[in-house]
């Protein structure tokens, strides 16, 4: 990108970064309820109580309490929106972006495994090992070319040289 294209967008947003502070919609906690939920947890607020004051679901209160606790199990409202954030960046990086995961993914499909064969040899073979676990999805999504709705060129290609004959 241009840098004078960012100029242009500064100046069109006021001498602002345009794309700090985008609001996000009322489904994610925002930071004040962040800061309530903290406050009624210190006052030994149970999760229900929090849930009916912010009128939320006792789940996601549950979720955000249990999610985000530090280390001596306190919540810690800040620190929650920071997280938050950090895990809503885009783009999020993959599993089969490591070279020798998806080496071993691409030689078990050239012989003809299924995804779900993949995912479960991959299970069995490395049991303490979580980083080389995928999910039969993820090998799909990888398959296919995004966008396209079609396979990867290379796995089109013959399996064998056709006979001589």
């Amino acid at each position: 990108m241009d840098r004078r294209q960012g100029y242009r967008w500064v100046t069109a947003a006021g001498g602002r970064n345009p794309f700090a502070h985008t609001p996000r919609s009322d489904r994610y906690l925002s930071q004040e309820e962040r800061l309530q939920i903290a406050d009624l947890h210190l006052g030994d607020e149970g999760v229900r109580a929090i849930a009916k004051t912010l009128g939320r679901s006792r789940s996601t209160i549950s979720r955000e309490l249990t999610t985000n606790a530090a280390a001596g199990g306190t919540y810690r409202p800040y620190s929650a929106e920071k997280q938050c954030r950090v895990r809503a960046r885009r783009p999020k990086s993959r599993k089969l972006d490591r070279v020798e995961l998806a080496l071993q993914v691409e030689l078990l499909l050239v012989r003809n495994w299924s995804p779900e064969q993949v995912r479960d040899d991959l299970t069995r073979t490395f049991p303490n090992r979580p980083e080389t676990h995928v999910s039969h999805e993820t090998i799909y999504q990888s398959l296919f070319v995004q966008g396209r709705g079609h396979l990867r060129a290379d796995l089109h290609r013959p399996r064998h040289p056709p006979a001589p004959w």
